[in-house]
C-alpha cells in the first residue's frame, strides 16, 4: 500500500533501506528498474542507488533442548536463485532441512529477475555522493512482474545541510 520511501542522510553516508512486495497470487520475473536519483545540482552516478533481495537461508536455532534449522532472512543478494530452501519452508520435518546450492556459490553484479510467492523482502543501499547538494532527491522504483500489473515507490532522500565528523 505505500507509496514511498523517504531516507535521511549526510554527504558521503551510506544509508539503507527496505520495502516488502506481497501478493496474492505468485508473481514470476519480477524485474525492479530506477532511474539515479535526481534533485538540486543534477543526477547522481547510476552506482549510487543498489538494490537486492533478502534472501531467507536455514539456520541452526536453539530450540527447547535441540537445535532445528529455521528459514531467517540473511543474505542481502542480487540472484535470489542461486540458494534454495530445502524443502521449501515451513514443509516436512526439521531435521530434513538444508540450504541447497543451485550453480556457482557466487552472486551476480546486478539484481535479477525473481519469483515471488506470498511476499519478498528488497533492501535498498544508498551511497551519497560526497559533493551532494542539500535538499531532496529522488527517483521512481518500478516493480514490473512478467505476469502482473507494474507498481512504483517513490524514493526520496532528504541530503542534510552538514556534514558528519570522521570516526573516531
Amino acid at each position: 500500500e505505500a507509496q514511498e520511501i523517504t531516507l535521511y542522510a549526510c554527504r558521503g553516508e551510506y544509508e539503507s533501506g527496505s520495502f516488502v512486495v506481497s501478493t496474492a497470487e505468485p508473481l514470476e520475473a519480477v524485474r525492479i528498474e530506477f532511474e539515479p536519483l535526481d534533485g538540486p545540482a543534477g543526477r547522481w552516478p547510476t552506482e549510487s542507488l543498489d538494490v537486492r533481495v533478502v534472501k531467507e537461508y536455514y539456520r541452526p536455532v536453539l530450540c527447547t533442548s535441540y537445535i532445528s534449522p529455521v528459514a531467517m532472512p540473511t543474505l542481502l543478494v542480487h540472484d535470489d536463485s542461486f540458494l534454495a530452501l530445502d524443502p521449501p519452508w515451513p514443509e516436512k520435518d526439521a531435521k530434513e532441512r538444508k540450504n541447497v546450492l543451485r550453480g556457482e556459490l557466487r552472486d551476480t553484479d546486478e539484481l535479477q529477475p525473481v519469483r515471488i510467492e506470498g511476499r519478498k523482502q528488497f533492501w535498498i543501499t544508498l551511497q551519497v555522493p560526497a559533493n551532494a547538494k542539500p535538499g531532496t532527491h529522488h527517483t521512481t522504483l518500478r516493480i514490473l512482474p512478467e505476469n502482473g500489473d507494474p507498481s512504483q515507490l517513490t524514493l526520496k532522500v532528504q541530503v542534510h545541510p552538514f556534514d558528519l565528523l570522521e570516526p573516531m
